[in-house]
Parts: structure tokens; C-alpha cells; sequence
């Protein structure tokens, strides 16, 4: 290699070199060997080379760094930047930081909602978990040992927070048990529906986190002992509901104020609704089933109600039926009797079914018992022969319920009459009797004989404002022949008591009969089909 030193002049405009711009060798003492000034020395061109290649990758590594700081965030005093590029704090500040975030929890409980705290809570174990990762890779030392106490402390404070969230669901549980009959249903079953909520979020929380299984029995058992209580509270709802059920039951034989139920009748079942679904995600054995079975015997309960409250006791069937037709038969709607026993004040009349759970569909029953006037428009249907063995005992005033009258021409009377209205009119089962003398009886105005001298039995409206003489003034004809005991052939169960029988000798017992007695009647009932 020649490692001549080469040099060029400046003197310009003075020398010839210089202004020549030559490069030529430099001797021992660098000076030009025109004008004698020191040449400035070139390097030569390896020299060069390695030069600016030095300067240009240090241009790309100056550029390399901006770029790399530029495009990626810079890391904070407690952080550092990870091989991928991101900054993470030093375990420390992250425990540091976890702390303070459980303290701000800790003052949170009881002041904003428990659903919102459940997700700072999941955020924070997750947190913890990361954490307690980078703790069990890191080499066991003081600093590390000390880290870890911090972090159990943490885990410790956690678990008093589940217990304060615990706590604070008992406490709303507490006040809405303390509402139950005080504040509206609807208002309640909201609250319980928020506070189902609250217990579903601490139960995921509590089965997520395995570090905390020790304590995971206790809690889900204090949760599930809150999960009773609200069954319980779920079953007071319902028993308000009940209570209010029956003081609209006690006006619906009122036909004035009727119209004005309807509106109570339709909230009532709003609040129905709110608490079956308020059960509805929950599964609890016998408790919840028995609950939502008396849900569906009320929802039943207030449409039957409400179909009262709606419809004039006119049967579709009849609703074309002629005016006149339609005052002969002055139905009352009869409401569905499901698994009920007799009341008490009803036993003595009827002690043959008194301890038996009575179950009756939804069907009308004429309000009186059929008249003289309106058998006679059946009598004239008759021929001689039929008219011969009927006979004329039940000829009476018109106006007079008609009695002398054989079971075979009520029956037929009722065929009769569905003949020509299209509606299905029968003779009363037994039961459907005791379920309309559960609904509508009244002892106390039973026409039975008493004090009184007068033995006749009493002539009604045409249309009584509710059902009369269930219990008295003529005992009434049956379709039924067995039930409660076998009556012979040709006999069929009389129902009620009659004017002549002594209220202290009630029998209280089905009678078979098939004589014609001057004390027995009958009337009507229509099941319009469901």
C-alpha cells in the first residue's frame, strides 16, 4: 500500500497549485514547494473510504434511535421497557399501586353500586395474579420475600371486601324484608331483582379466583343463606298479593262496582308477573316449585276475576239469544274452586264433603231457581199423555219458584231449553253446587224454618243482584246419582235444605230421592266449553 503523504496548497491567488487546485506530495516538513506555506494534507483514498463509511453508519444508527423513540412511548421513572417494546412497572410500583386501588374499594362498599365495584374487584385479582407470576420467577430475596407480604396483605384486604359486600347484600335484604306490605309489590320485586344481580357477580367472582378457595365455602354459604331469604320474601309478596285478591273478591258480588275492579285486578297480576320473573332464573327444589304453583292458581284466579268484572253474566252462547230468553235464564259467573276445603261457617251444610279439597272449573249458574211462569213455557210443549204424567202439583202462582216437579222433567227441561238456545244447560253436579255455595252462600239468609209460622218458600227478582237460596227455601234437583254414597235406581241427589226444615236439624248430607216433593225445585247451570 503507498503511504505517500499527499497534500494541497491555499494559498490562492498567490500559487499555482493552490489555484490550480493540485494535490501533490508532502515532504518531511508539509510545505509547498511553490510558495513555501504548509500544505493541508488529503488523506488518501482507503483512508477515505473507511472515513465515510464510519460517518454514514453512525448517520443510520442517530437515525435508527429517533425513529425507535419516536414511534414506540417512552417509559416512566418506575418502568421498564419489556423486549416487545412495552413499559411495565417495577413489581414494587405495581404492588404499590394494587394497594392504593383496594383502599379506594374499601371506601367505595355500601357508597355506589355493588355491581360496579364487582368489576374494579376483577380487574384488581387479575392484577394480583400477574403480579404474583412475575413474584414466583423472580429470584427469592429480600426485596422479593418483602413483595410478597405486601401481596398477601392484599389478598387478606380482598377477602374483607367480599365479606363487606356480603354484609352490605344482607343489609339491602334486611331493609326490603322490613317494606314487604308497606311499599307497593312491584317496588320490591325490583329491589330483589337488582340484589339477585349483586349475589350472581360475587358468586362468579368467588369461583373464578382459586386463591381465595378457603374462604369461597363460607361465603357461598352466607350467599346461599341471603338466596333463602329471598324466597322467603318472594313468598310474603305473594301472600300480600293474596290478601288484596280477597278483599276484591269479597266486593266482586256487587255488580255496581264491577267495572272499577278491573284496573285493581290487572295491577294485581303486573305484580304477579314481576315476582314469577324475578323466580324465574332461579332453581330451588320444592320451595320455589310450591311458589311458582300458587303463581299460576293466582294468575288463574284473577282472569276468572276479571271475565267477571268484564261480562254482564251473559254466556257467549246466549249473548244472541232473545231478550226474553236471555231474562229466563239470569246466569251468574261461578269462579274456579281449586283445592279448596269448606269454610268453616259452610261445614254444618254440608258435612258429606267438609274435610274433602274441593276442584270445580269456571261455569254460570242460574241466580234463582226456575219459576212456575217459565216451567209453564215448557209444559206447553208437552202432549196430552206427558202433560197426564206430570201432573198439575206444580201449578202455582207463576211468579213462584216451581216445585212438585219430578227429576225427569227437569231434566228434560234443561234438554229443552239447550235445544234451543245452542247452549249446554244442565242440571247441577253436586260439586259444582258446593263450589257455587263456596263462592256465593250466605247462611244467615238461608230461607229455612226458624221462628217464623210462614211455610211457603219465597218468590225472587227477576234478576237478584247475586245468587240466592243455595242453602234454602227449596232443596233442588241434581244430575247425580253417586258420589259421595250410591243412590238407588231412579234416584238422584238433592242439594241444600228447604223452608220447611229447622235450622237446628240441618242434615248437612247428600239425599238421594226420586219422588216428587212439594219442597224441591231446581235451576240451571251452563259450562261453556274452555
Amino acid at each position: 500500500m503507498n503511504n505517500q503523504r499527499m497534500g494541497q496548497c491555499t494559498n490562492f491567488g498567490n500559487c499555482k497549485i493552490a489555484n490550480n487546485k493540485e494535490t501533490v506530495p508532502m515532504d518531511q516538513n508539509g510545505e509547498c514547494p511553490t510558495c513555501g506555506l504548509t500544505l493541508f494534507e488529503v488523506p488518501s483514498s482507503s483512508r477515505s473510504l473507511f472515513i465515510k463509511g464510519g460517518i454514514g453508519f453512525a448517520a443510520l444508527l442517530i437515525l435508527g434511535v429517533g425513529w425507535y423513540f419516536s414511534h414506540s412511548p417512552s417509559c416512566g421513572p418506575n418502568e421498564i421497557k419489556t423486549p416487545t417494546g412495552e413499559c411495565q412497572p417495577i413489581i414494587g410500583e405495581q404492588v404499590k399501586g394494587i394497594q392504593t386501588r383496594i383502599e379506594g374499594i374499601q371506601t367505595k362498599v355500601g357508597e355506589v353500586p355493588l355491581l360496579d365495584l364487582t368489576v374494579e374487584l376483577e380487574e384488581i385479582q387479575t392484577d394480583i395474579k400477574t403480579v404474583q407470576k412475575q413474584i414466583d420467577n423472580s429470584p427469592n430475596n429480600a426485596e422479593i420475600m418483602a413483595l410478597q407480604t405486601k401481596i398477601d396483605e392484599q389478598k387478606k384486604r380482598i377477602e374483607q371486601i367480599y365479606n363487606a359486600l356480603v354484609e352490605n347484600i344482607q343489609t339491602q335484604i334486611d331493609d326490603i324484608e322490613g317494606e314487604v306490605g308497606k311499599t307497593p309489590v312491584l317496588s320490591s320485586t325490583a329491589k330483589l331483582e337488582d340484589v339477585q344481580k349483586q349475589i350472581e357477580a360475587v358468586r362468579a367472582l368467588i369461583s373464578n379466583h382459586l386463591d381465595y378457595q378457603q374462604m369461597s365455602e363460607l361465603l357461598q354459604t352466607q350467599l346461599d343463606e341471603q338466596q333463602t331469604r329471598i324466597a322467603q320474601i318472594d313468598s310474603s309478596l305473594v301472600e300480600v298479593i293474596q290478601k288484596q285478591l280477597a278483599n276484591i273478591r269479597e266486593q266482586i258480588d256487587n255488580i255496581s262496582e264491577r267495572r272499577s275492579l278491573t284496573p285493581k285486578l290487572e295491577a294485581l297480576q303486573k305484580q304477579l308477573d314481576a315476582v314469577q320473573e324475578q323466580i324465574a332464573s332461579r332453581t330451588g327444589g320444592t320451595e320455589i316449585t310450591a311458589l311458582q304453583q300458587r303463581i299460576n292458581e293466582l294468575h288463574k284466579e284473577i282472569a276468572d276475576l276479571i271475565m267477571v268484572t268484564v261480562t254482564e253474566d251473559l254466556p257467549m252462547c246466549l249473548s244472541t239469544a232473545s231478550p226474553e230468553m236471555q231474562k229466563r235464564l239470569p246466569m251468574f259467573f261461578v269462579l274456579a274452586v281449586q283445592g279448596r276445603n269448606i269454610p268453616n261457617y259452610l261445614q254444618d251444610w254440608m258435612k258429606g264433603v267438609a274435610h274433602v279439597p274441593i276442584n270445580e272449573p269456571t261455569f254460570f249458574i242460574m241466580r234463582r231457581e226456575v219459576t212456575v211462569g217459565e216451567f209453564q213455557h215448557y209444559v206447553d210443549t208437552l202432549d196430552t199423555q206427558q202433560k197426564d204424567k206430570l201432573g198439575k202439583a206444580w201449578r202455582q202462582n207463576k211468579k213462584n219458584p216451581v216445585a212438585s216437579v219430578p227429576w225427569w222433567a227437569a231434566k228434560e227441561y234443561a234438554d229443552w231449553l239447550a235445544k234451543k238456545t245452542g247452549c249446554p244447560l244442565t242440571l247441577p253436579t253436586y260439586n259444582q253446587w258446593v263450589a257455587a255455595t263456596i263462592r256465593h252462600a250466605k247462611p244467615k239468609k238461608a230461607i229455612v224454618r226458624d221462628m217464623r209460622l210462614e211455610l211457603k218458600p219465597q218468590q225472587r227478582k227477576e234478576k237478584p243482584k247475586e245468587v240466592v237460596d243455595l242453602l234454602g227455601n227449596l232443596r233442588e234437583w241434581s244430575i247425580d246419582h253417586q258420589g259421595q254414597k250410591q243412590c238407588a235406581k231412579g234416584s238422584h241427589y238433592l242439594l241444600g235444605e228447604d223452608y220447611k226444615t229447622w235450622r237446628d236439624n240441618i242434615s248437612g248430607e247428600p239425599i238421594c230421592e226420586s219422588s216428587t216433593l212439594d219442597t224441591v225445585g231446581f235451576r240451571l247451570v251452563l259450562q261453556e266449553k274452555q
